[in-house]
């Protein structure tokens, strides 16, 4: 597994990321380049979800078409079709008045599988009926949106 890191990414971002790695069981190698850095995941890459740096901000932008094509499997937006490969053209398919956000958090951010939460024994698993259970997530979009950044 490689990971491509933004332009110009700082040593604060590039540990940061190698740490993510490292704290994972495997070890890295980082090529520096004048612009870009990519962090080479040595070992049992199986014990690393990519999706963990799909999400990150200091990853380089293919994440957001990862994070667009979950959220294009539970319904919530759909690629419009066109030839373009670099310019993407999405579009909202749920209205933000009545669809929640509970299936797109469940899509972006919990993987039920995982070992770590997937049991009733598991580390995580009180952590995850929490999450899972939350109030704002049974809240229609807009009103978790406008709560968690209030229109003056």
């Amino acid at each position: 597994m490689i990971i491509v890191l933004k332009p110009h990414s700082t040593e604060e971002t590039i540990t940061r990321v190698e740490n993510m790695v490292k704290n994972r069981g495997l070890d890295t190698h980082i090529v520096r380049g004048t612009e870009m850095t990519i962090i080479g995941c040595i070992g049992d890459t199986t014990l690393i979800d990519p999706r963990l740096f799909e999400v990150d901000s200091s990853v380089y932008p293919e994440a957001a078409g990862a994070i667009l094509e979950r959220l294009a499997d539970v319904g919530y937006v759909g690629k419009l079709q066109d030839d373009r490969k670099y310019d993407e053209h999405w579009s909202l398919l749920v209205s933000p008045q009545t669809t929640t956000l509970s299936a797109a958090f469940d899509a972006l951010v919990v993987d039920p599988s995982n070992s770590l939460i997937a049991k009733e024994n598991s580390p995580l698993y009180d952590w995850y009926c929490l999450v899972t259970d939350a109030e704002w997530k049974k809240r229609p979009m807009v009103e978790t949106l406008r709560f968690i950044h209030p229109i003056n």
